[in-house]
């Protein structure tokens, strides 16, 4: 992997991860130590030349509980630059001990599923081992950042303590006739290895500010000062997720979206809190219909890497 892609991919990472991500209803992490690795993978080893040739992987960690990681594909950098019939998988074994999580993918607690479309790809969603397979039963979708990564906060990905994450992915298309996998680490390799640190306990509450006059400005100054702090929340209605972020990054709003099953169009915001034209301080709640394809999908392309890489093992 050269140097430039996994530059690239880690500043993407790290810019998305900027953007504020939602943190969990009870968090378990408070504040972690920022960290980046990067893992290469061998350029030319896909299926016979069909499947997503991996590139490399990276991962990064911030000072605030967040997590990026990506698989570097090459010909695919932005998020819905996967075409249809590709997929991505990135297998995490969230606790350090491959012998609670799935022994097919060494221990894998958790799968992050990216799956291509004709049109917006499928966000990237979270499938939880239940002991037999992967779980996509209420599946959280996750905020996409480059074609094949994601970012979140740990306590999403059930980090519950500092560990060593273990990580694997795979890349598959699937063509007319057969479907075609690259790997990385390659089978029968250990996953990568990714130390996060992170703190449980949570932060001291500040002093309270001392009392002080306040400062002597005309109400035209106090007013466009509270405009140079608020973002103005675009018009995001029908829009897909990737459709409505970028919308809210080019505003420079904060957000976080929730999935309803009031709507009916599947995967389109059917509203915004504040709404449209609204200026706001906070982060906007972005309510967004569930996708009743997309668990179906991220299990068929589950089931195909697991038969690819079971294949590859054996050999």
């Amino acid at each position: 992997m050269g140097r430039g892609v996994p530059a690239l991919i880690g500043a993407a990472l790290v810019a998305t991860l900027a953007l504020g991500i939602p943190s969990a209803a009870s968090a378990a992490c408070y504040s972690s130590t920022p960290s980046t690795a990067r893992f290469s993978d061998a350029i030319g080893d896909g299926e016979a030349g069909l499947a997503p040739e991996i590139t490399g992987v990276v991962a990064v960690t911030d000072d605030t509980c967040g997590i990026g990681i990506a698989v570097a594909l090459s010909g695919a950098v932005s998020p819905g630059d996967l075409i249809e019939g590709e997929a991505v998988g990135i297998y995490l074994d969230t606790d350090g001990n491959p012998a609670t999580g799935s022994p097919t993918w060494d221990g894998a607690d958790r799968v992050v599923m990216i799956v291509g479309r004709t049109g917006p790809d499928l966000p990237p969603a979270v499938g939880v081992w239940d002991g037999a397979e992967f779980s996509f039963a209420g599946a959280r979708e996750l905020t996409p950042s480059t074609a094949a990564g994601f970012v979140a906060h740990l306590d999403e990905l059930g980090v519950a303590a500092p560990a060593t994450l273990g990580i694997s992915t795979g890349a598959i298309w699937t063509g007319a006739y057969d479907t075609y996998a690259d790997f990385a680490p390659e089978p029968g390799a250990s996953p990568f290895a990714f130390p996060v640190q992170f703190s449980t306990t949570p932060p001291p509450p500040p002093p309270p500010p001392p009392a002080v006059a306040p400062p002597s400005s005309s109400p035209q100054d106090e007013s466009g000062s509270r405009r140079a702090r608020r973002c103005k929340v675009p018009r995001l209605k029908g829009l897909t997720r990737s459709q409505a972020v970028k919308r809210l990054r080019r505003a420079e709003c904060k957000y976080r979206f929730v999935t309803t099953k009031r709507g009916r169009r599947p995967g389109r915001v059917v509203s915004t809190s504040p709404p449209a034209g609204r200026r706001t301080a906070g982060r906007v709640t972005v309510r967004i219909t569930a996708r009743r394809r997309a668990r179906a999908s991220q299990v068929r392309v589950v089931t195909r890497i697991e038969r690819l890489l079971s294949a590859a093992k054996a050999r």
